[in-house]
């Protein structure tokens, strides 16, 4: 995959889906081992390949039902971990919380 940057430039902020899921479905056979969606690792090359001004981690520590859905140990810091050592400014945002604030709009 090639990020398409150059058009509009780096995104502000990038969500990424950071949980890492197993998923094991009791009517599906045989179960799968491997991840639904990004793990941290994965979500933080995106985040370098994306070049946000900020990454933050999202879909993670909101399901966690063994054995049919598992997710990472600690996703969001895990990420953040990551993403700091490949050079991508990363935080958790909670709940209620800004990511980013925009700039002032020319009037």
């Amino acid at each position: 995959m090639v990020a398409r940057t150059d058009a509009l430039g780096a995104p502000d902020v990038a969500f990424l889906p950071t949980n890492g899921a197993i998923v094991r479905l009791p009517h599906r056979r045989p179960g799968s081992v491997v991840e639904a969606v990004m793990g941290p690792r994965e979500a933080a090359a995106a985040a370098a390949i994306l070049q946000p001004g900020l990454a933050v981690p999202i879909h993670y520590d909101a399901i966690h039902h063994p054995p049919v859905y598992v997710q990472t140990d600690e996703p969001g810091p895990a990420f953040v971990r990551e993403a700091l050592a490949l050079g991508v400014e990363a935080r958790i945002v909670a709940p209620g919380d800004v990511a980013h604030e925009a700039a002032p709009s020319a009037a």
